[in-house]
């Protein structure tokens, strides 16, 4: 097809295609929504000779329906990043890196980078440093399309390119010393044998819920995909099921798993799992710290002072701002579980879950140690909630 026979919407829709091509890519998924986002079709790997024959007609039909024409690009010679509503003095930063700069409507841009030597989590960070949207999916609008979204009614905008640099790259190091990278996270190996089959119920998380329960995307009532997708995994590892059985799962549950490839669930899936590891180290961080302390008091040694439980003025006597009783904490992961009244030692119900604190003091104790035993789970109890604090 000859140039000269197109608008001008063909022309901006080729040359980004050619944009991406010239950085490796030669195929596209191909996807269309309606004015609130619902998906009305998808065409996956479809090549790049055949979007750039039929994107004529591509693009005339989507006007007359009405539906928004996206694109995701595959497998190029370096990590693409998109970044997502960046503006004003951040968009200046980021022209010299991006090797495309969109329009999507006004006062809306959205820069892409081609990232060398860089990490798996490195697009997320460069996304957070740059202030760019969290949730970019990595497809994006073709240029010389319109921006279908209902609060645009009825003057749609078009897509439109601002700059394009063929086959520009840069690398992770040269994006971090430009400023635009965020910090990466603390997260911790994640040590061997933390499933726990044991734990493990007959049943998966709602998917569903976690995705209706997501916080809405940027600038969009719509939920957060990944969000709901971090949920889940988060869930499914906490209740006993393995990295490589969440990833599986994962990947049947989420159109956006699906769509981003096994290497977007690997990753959901080992966040997900660092946080819950995070989290049981901690516990039994506590439990051990409690256990220490009881057995000193014990063995008849000074405990430490305790935090927040006035001294009585009186030896020997509790004191009366505590109401002349002291409640029994027993905490569960993350909560409160129960808590038994003054005088009922050991007669109320056991915990529902473990891992668990359970301090009890048992029968035949002097009332020294009984006293000494009350302030120590008083201790743990006020360890634990600064720490869940």
């Amino acid at each position: 097809m000859r140039l000269e026979k197109h608008g001008p919407g063909v022309r901006q829709a080729w040359q980004m295609l050619d944009l991406f091509a010239s950085l490796g890519v030669h195929t596209f998924d191909l996807t269309r929504t309606d004015t609130d986002g619902h998906k009305r079709s998808f065409r996956p790997a479809q090549s790049l000779e055949a979007l750039r024959h039929w994107m004529p007609s591509l693009l005339s039909s989507a006007i007359q329906c009405q539906h928004n024409l996206i694109v995701r690009p595959r497998q190029a010679t370096a990590a693409l990043v998109q970044l997502d509503d960046v503006g004003g003095t951040m968009l200046e930063r980021v022209k010299s890196a991006a090797f495309l700069i969109l329009t999507t409507s006004a006062g809306n841009h959205q820069a892409w980078v081609a990232v060398r030597e860089c990490g798996p989590d490195f697009a997320r960070r460069l996304r957070q440093g740059s202030g760019a949207d969290p949730s970019a999916s990595g497809a994006t609008r073709v240029a010389g399309s319109m921006n279908f979204k209902r609060q645009y009614a009825p003057d749609f905008p078009i897509v439109e390119i601002l700059e394009a640099t063929p086959q520009r790259t840069i690398t992770g190091g040269e994006l971090e010393a430009m400023g635009l990278v965020g910090k990466p996270d603390a997260v911790p190996v994640i040590r061997p044998g933390r499933s726990n089959p044991a734990r493990r119920t007959q049943a998966w998380p709602s998917y569903e819920r976690c995705l209706q329960n997501a916080p809405p995307r940027h600038r969009s009532e719509r939920p957060d995909v990944s969000r709901a997708d971090f949920t889940f995994c988060l869930l499914a590892i906490d209740w006993g099921w393995s990295i490589a059985e969440t990833c599986e799962r994962l990947l049947e549950k989420s159109s956006k798993a699906r769509e981003n490839g096994e290497a977007y669930a690997q990753l959901t899936v080992h966040r997900a799992a660092a946080v819950v590891d995070r989290r049981r180290g901690r516990l039994e961080g506590i439990q051990l710290q409690a256990r220490a302390n009881s057995a000193g008091a014990d063995r008849g040694y000074e405990s430490v002072p305790e935090v927040g439980l006035p001294r009585s003025r009186e030896p020997g006597r509790l004191s009366e701002a505590s109401g002349g009783s002291t409640r029994v904490v027993a905490v569960s992961t993350g909560r409160a579980q129960h808590q038994r009244p003054a005088g009922s030692y050991g007669d109320g119900p056991a915990l529902d879950r473990r891992p668990r604190l359970d301090f009890e003091i048992a029968g035949g104790d002097s009332d020294q140690q009984a006293k000494r035993r009350i302030l120590i789970r008083a201790q743990a109890a006020n360890t634990l909630s600064s720490t869940h604090g």
